[in-house]
């Protein structure tokens, strides 16, 4: 489904951590982050490009809903242990914490 409200980002998590920033929680890996991107009522289309250099998985979040289960994931092999179903129900055990939020938060 289309996100139509609100802003929201694509940002790079990992399997273990999923609401949170990929750098973050592993120095070594220099993830993305869109930023957050205003929808305007639905009628704002952006892009954000991600090179795909390999066949790893690529775990993702929106800062605003992950923990209402905005994830996702590029190359996700569901035969494996670390499957979209688990990432999705991780996330709505997982909230940044108070410090996140503040660095995080838009400006108005």
């Amino acid at each position: 489904p289309a996100v139509t409200q609100g802003n929201h980002t694509a940002t790079q998590s990992t399997f273990a951590s999923p609401c949170i920033p990929a750098h973050d929680t592993n120095i070594t890996i220099n993830g993305f982050d869109s930023s957050f991107r205003d929808t305007v009522n639905g009628t704002a289309i952006t892009n954000l490009v991600v090179p795909i250099t390999d066949n790893n998985t690529i775990w993702f979040f929106d800062f605003n809903t992950c923990a209402e289960g905005g994830v996702g994931g590029i190359n996700v092999n569901e035969s494996s242990t670390a499957t979209l179903a688990g990432f999705w129900v991780s996330s709505a055990l997982s909230r940044p914490s108070a410090s996140a939020l503040r660095l995080r938060r838009p400006s108005c």
